[in-house]
């Protein structure tokens, strides 16, 4: 099995394709389109010497730009993946690559080309660490939080004005901010966990 990485944007996919892990990648750009798709297909088919249907397109799923390019694919007979960008944060997170504009269909090529059971007990593990984390954060926050709006209280009933007042008010939002930010990443662990539970489940090998 080939793997190919698809980064999909508005008018343009990025491609990166793999025939094993330790292969020299090919990278090609194409337009998003019907023509585009299918310049995809000669390309990846005659760059690794196969038929469609030994190729793997590792896609994630944003904006619903993914369907045209996955419903053409699989028609054509490509094994075609869409993931949920949860996953390859974390993916990438754990083999310290950092995701942007320029490697993001490398690091989907690689997710792709990686066996779930190692995706998964990979994940397990830094998921139980990163909740530990981030529910330790959050109760120091919330103890930050409790004592900045007791003094910003106390404050106010001493009708206390100018830099004291400022400080302490600029103080209580930032405390809040970070609680939201926190929040936000446990929901995010926790999503991560539950669809991994459910991928495994379907796709217990």
């Amino acid at each position: 099995m080939h793997f190919i990485g698809l980064e999909i944007v508005q008018q343009h996919i990025h491609c990166t394709l793999l025939t094993h892990p330790n292969a020299d990648k090919w990278q090609k750009l194409v337009e998003n389109s019907e023509n585009g798709i299918q310049q995809l297909l000669q390309w990846a088919t005659q760059q690794a010497q196969c038929n469609s249907t030994a190729l793997h397109s590792v896609i994630e799923a944003h904006l619903g730009l993914h369907k045209l390019v996955a419903t053409r694919l699989f028609k054509a007979g490509c094994r075609v993946s869409v993931v949920h960008p949860v996953f390859i944060e974390s993916f990438a997170q754990r083999l310290h690559l950092k995701i942007d504009q320029w490697n993001q269909e490398d690091v989907l090529t690689r997710y792709g080309i990686t066996p779930f059971s190692e995706i998964s007990a990979r994940a397990n593990v830094h998921d139980y660490y990163a909740i530990k984390q981030l529910h330790a954060r959050k109760k120091l926050l919330e103890i930050d939080i409790q004592r900045e709006h007791e003094r910003l209280n106390s404050l106010r009933k001493t009708q206390v004005t100018g830099l004291a007042l400022l400080s302490t008010e600029r103080t209580v939002k930032y405390l809040e901010s970070e609680f939201a930010l926190i929040c936000e990443e446990i929901m995010k662990v926790l999503l991560r966990g539950y669809l991994l539970r459910v991928a495994k489940s379907r796709f217990p090998n």
